[in-house]
């Protein structure tokens, strides 16, 4: 059992340590991207958000939600079209996947950072439709960071 002067001492030490926190480094994903071809007739541009979710409240990550939010812009005439920011998930390869059901169509989303080209997403899009006579398709394109 502690007393007297030696709670002191442990105590004074306890006030002089540094706060323990975890923190959550920007990952090189996150950010706003623009596709390499300006003339794509599929996704032209992304915008990846990341949630650091370093702490842990009634057993569940904090703050509530999913760790990656995604928005794309599809090309469309006159303007392009904002498919809205919705939660994403990072595959155990590391892949960054989304899918957006637009009632008609289901884009399936995966985005990686390259290895091979240091600081450009590779983007991959299946998309297939609800309609059986529409043949679906993929695309892949590369992405540079918006500065």
């Amino acid at each position: 059992m502690l007393c007297g002067p030696t709670v002191a001492l442990v105590v004074a030490a306890l006030a002089q340590m540094p706060e323990a926190r975890a923190t959550c480094a920007a990952p090189v994903e996150e950010g706003s991207w623009l596709n390499d071809d300006p003339n794509t007739t599929a996704i032209v541009r992304v915008q990846l958000r990341y949630q650091c979710q370093d702490q842990v409240l009634d057993g569940a990550p904090y703050p509530p939600g999913a760790a990656w939010y995604v928005a794309v812009s599809g090309r469309c005439e006159p303007d392009n079209c904002a498919w809205a920011e919705v939660p994403a998930t990072r595959l155990e390869n590391g892949d960054i996947y989304v899918a957006y059901d637009h009632g008609f169509a289901v884009h399936h989303v995966r985005i990686r950072a390259s290895k091979s080209r240091p600081g450009e997403l590779w983007i991959w899009t299946a998309t297939s439709f609800v309609d059986a006579a529409r043949r679906g398709y993929q695309t892949s394109a590369w992405f540079h960071r918006l500065t």
